[in-house]
């Protein structure tokens, strides 16, 4: 099976040549990699070029989404691998990724991504999501423990570094540019998780990342985002049924923005939210209810004892499951 390589960039030319540097020792090489560059001001396109990537420029900062749909649409390959380009791959990334998925068939698969910084610590392994529409990286901050050491089923992953079937995107549709940046790979899962399409997660698969996003841009798309997810996913009957986990999970995180002095942003992105006049895709609800709520029960169990989350299902708790 052939793969291609997508990579999205926008500045900080010399994290993707580490990242370029890392795909160049894999055992097993993609037969292309595409840099979809978000009108760089740095050289980063250059250091795409000088590596051998397929560079295309989209003449401004259209955001991951459009990036990644562009690159989607320009490769042929049976698999497309999804890279931020803040990311560094161990050597046999690909190999090993690309044989789990051909072993159990998954429509996509994601491996572990550990802090650059500190590589005993989960960055990423698979994606969860609670009623509310809030979602996280299960595992992340975490140490890297046996609780994340076994292949596993998944209905979700981060884009941040996931191999995906071509023909998927065909089925499911792209990433939905609406969002920008942030939670459109949250809407992809959740329409793969609805429409029967199921990932795998391989520890075996390692990888590196830098990350650090956490400044007002972040936080105000972040904020925008959730909203518009629960507009466009959520059928009228699970915005009622889950109205009240919906305002806990905005004021929490309203409250960890006030905390990182964010809360200007915060303001910001649900303002911006109710700007936008959002095109509805709702989900089938039983299906989405029944995938929600064993995410949720998921989270319980890794996050039971963070204080985000013990404040969180304290304020839900008696309501109906």
């Amino acid at each position: 099976m052939t793969v291609t390589v997508v990579v999205p960039v926008w500045n900080q030319g010399a994290l993707l040549q580490n990242l370029l540097d890392s795909i160049s020792r894999q055992t097993l090489k993609p037969d292309e990699v595409i840099v979809v560059d978000n009108a760089s001001t740095d050289d980063a396109p250059g250091v795409a070029r000088r590596w051998g990537a397929r560079v295309i420029a989209l003449g401004e900062n259209r955001g991951f989404a459009a990036a990644v749909n562009r690159g989607i649409a320009a490769c042929s390959s049976g698999w497309v691998a999804l890279i931020n380009s803040d990311v560094v791959l161990d050597e046999a990334w690909l190999e090993k990724l690309l044989r789990a998925g051909n072993e159990t068939g998954a429509s996509f698969c994601c491996g572990k991504l550990l802090m650059a910084a500190d590589h005993s610590r989960l960055d990423a392994t698979w994606d969860l999501i609670a009623t509310s529409g809030f979602p996280l990286r299960a595992g992340n901050g975490q140490p890297d423990s046996a609780a994340f050491h076994s292949r596993r089923s998944i209905a979700m992953a981060s884009a941040t570094a996931t191999l995906y079937r071509r023909e998927l995107f065909a089925s499911i549709g792209v990433f939905d540019e609406l969002y920008e940046s942030y939670l459109e790979d949250v809407d992809f899962s959740l329409r793969c998780a609805v429409g029967g399409f199921a990932g795998i997660y391989e520890p075996e698969t390692v990888a590196y990342h830098v990350g650090g996003a956490s400044g007002g841009r972040m936080v105000r798309l972040y904020a925008r985002n959730q909203i518009l997810l629960v507009r466009k996913l959520f059928p009228k009957e699970l915005q009622h049924q889950f109205r009240s986990r919906i305002l806990v999970g905005r004021v929490l995180w309203g409250a960890l923005a006030l905390r990182r002095l964010q809360f200007a942003a915060w303001i910001a992105g649900i303002v911006d939210a109710l700007r936008i006049d959002v095109e509805p895709d709702p989900l089938d609800p039983r299906k989405l209810e029944q995938m929600l709520l064993e995410s949720e029960r998921e989270i319980r169990s890794i996050y039971g004892t963070d204080l985000y989350w013990r404040l969180y299902f304290l304020c839900t708790r008696g309501e109906s499951r």
